[in-house]
Parts: C-alpha cells; sequence; structure tokens
C-alpha cells in the first residue's frame, strides 16, 4: 500500500513522504512574493493575507514599596500587641524604623541558618547599638513555625518571659521582622526598646 503526505513548511518547502520510501525529498513552492496567477472569473477570491501583530513590549513598572513601611503580617501582630497591652492597662508601642530593620535582619538571619537563636549576630543590646540606636532598656521575642501573626501571638502570651517583653511598661518602642527559610518555615522575632 503505497500513500504520500505532503507537508508545507514555514521556509516555503513542501516535504513528500512516502510509505514505502525512507527518503524525504524536496519540492520547491512559490515564494509569497511570487505573482499570483489569475483566478478565473467563477473563483472565489483569495482570502485576504493576515498582517503580522506587532506585540510591544509592556514595561511594567515595579511598586516601590517602601522599606520602612509594615507588611500586613508585621502590622496584625502590632495590633495583637497594643491589643494585649491596652487590655492589660498598657501604653500602645509605636512601630520603630530601626527597631523593625533589626528584627527583620534577625529573623532572616534564623531563616537563613535554620536556627532560632538570640546570639545570630550577638546579643539584641550588641545588634540594637551596632545599629547606632542607643537605648536604657531593651528585649526581644523570637519564634519559628508559627502559621501566622495570631498564631506566634498566642505562644508568646502563653509564656510568661515572652508575655513579660509584651506587656513591659519599661519598653516604649517594637521592631517586628518574620522571614521564611528555603523550607518555608516562618522565623519571627520583635525587639523592644526604649531610647
Amino acid at each position: 500500500m503505497q500513500f504520500a503526505v505532503v507537508l508545507t513548511a514555514v521556509c516555503g518547502l513542501a516535504l513528500r513522504l512516502a510509505a514505502d520510501d525512507s527518503t524525504t525529498q524536496e519540492i520547491p513552492q512559490k515564494s509569497e512574493t511570487a505573482e499570483p496567477t489569475p483566478a478565473s472569473p467563477d473563483s472565489p477570491p483569495p482570502p485576504p493575507v493576515a498582517e503580522p501583530i506587532e506585540k510591544k513590549p509592556v514595561a511594567k513598572k515595579a511598586a516601590k514599596r517602601d522599606p520602612d513601611a509594615l507588611t500586613v503580617a508585621e502590622q496584625k501582630v502590632l495590633d495583637i500587641v497594643n491589643a494585649e497591652r491596652a487590655r492589660w492597662g498598657r501604653r500602645p508601642l509605636k512601630a520603630n524604623n530601626r527597631l523593625m530593620r533589626i528584627a527583620r535582619r534577625h529573623a532572616a538571619n534564623m531563616a537563613r541558618w535554620n536556627q532560632m537563636s538570640h546570639y545570630l549576630g550577638g546579643s539584641v543590646g550588641q545588634r540594637i547599638a551596632a545599629d547606632g540606636y542607643w537605648v536604657r532598656s531593651s528585649g526581644e521575642n523570637i519564634a519559628y513555625g508559627q502559621s501566622g501573626p495570631q498564631h506566634v501571638m498566642n505562644v508568646w502570651m502563653a509564656s510568661s518571659g515572652h508575655r513579660n517583653n509584651i506587656l513591659s511598661t519599661g519598653y516604649t518602642d517594637i521592631g517586628i521582622g518574620v522571614a521564611y527559610s528555603n523550607s518555608g518555615q516562618p522565623y519571627w522575632a520583635q525587639v523592644f526598646a526604649t531610647p
């Protein structure tokens, strides 16, 4: 049984393949610039040739995020901290840009090293002083693995040492950070201070 398949390639060549022959034969085709053959009066007009659509690159402007602005998670932690403080009759803490950077950096270091530690990069007091923020008192809460702001705050409030930092009247400012390890594990940090 013999049959032939004719394929038109993008380059304007047709290939003839025969079932009983493993060879390929190139058959030249007319180029697109060749003169069209005259049509008979009874034949339909040729289909219109589609013009190629020129795609212009769309410049996307990346939204610039204010590096000092709190993320949604950080803001939620701050809101819960201040709600707890209000419940206990304490004044609210205010987010401090320097403390935010310190907390974010520490959370990122813990996530990078997959290690929860108060001493990566020095103690909290050393990290605060290295950033040029002079304080009378400071404290820190860290955690890892909690799925979100409410979860981590529940864990901290259930621990007397962490709860004491959150409710201390000795602190006026706070920094909050969360970072994720390569495996997706969240690491949390709160830094408390009074200038």
